[in-house]
């Protein structure tokens, strides 16, 4: 029957990004079949597991970015418009709430993505996405992605001044974990 069949999306689930077929065709056939400048977006934003426009303006440093192609049939250079495009075009974009300011990649294009940054550039991007969640008050994404840089002095800032409002919630674990 039909219904203990897994759909395509169950199945790709069970993927990672160290399945070398997937992530080649995912390499060859998807990332190679994009413009430069989405390539670029792509690249700059995959350290975060959650997307909106602002953010990934700040780890473009959007006020100093230029499209360098012609190639691109974005009009407008911003990441509301580039995520509106991924989105339309289907590229394992998923918004993730009803008015689409927040998105997030599909979690193993998110790994392949990934896997195309060199270490100290992911880490310059975790920073990045640091001080603008912390700027929000989003105390536990920074403290996530200052994690992520080693940035541990940081980390530990932000933890301290996280401490009483997580205890408050009863997120026991969430400290620990910190």
């Amino acid at each position: 029957s039909m219904q203990n069949q897994p759909d395509a999306a169950q199945f790709i689930d069970t993927f990672s990004g160290g399945h070398r077929y997937i992530f080649d065709y995912l390499v060859d056939e998807v990332l190679t079949q994009q413009s430069e400048t989405i390539r670029e977006f792509l690249r700059k934003t995959a350290v975060l597991s959650h997307l909106h426009a602002d953010l990934c303006d700040s780890l473009l440093e959007i006020r100093d970015w230029r499209l360098e192609t012609t190639q691109s049939p974005i009009s407008n250079p911003q990441s509301q418009s580039i995520l509106a495009q991924l989105e339309a075009a289907h590229l394992f974009i998923t918004p993730l709430d009803d008015r689409r300011e927040w998105y997030r990649y599909h979690p193993l294009f998110a790994d392949v993505l990934r896997q195309q940054l060199p270490d100290d550039t992911q880490k310059a991007q975790h920073q990045r996405a640091v001080r603008w969640f912390a700027e929000k008050g989003m105390l536990p994404e920074a403290i996530h992605h200052a994690l992520a840089a080693h940035a541990l002095d940081e980390a530990a800032q932000l933890i301290e001044q996280a401490a009483h409002p997580t205890l408050m919630r009863g997120e026991h674990q969430t400290l620990q974990r910190w």
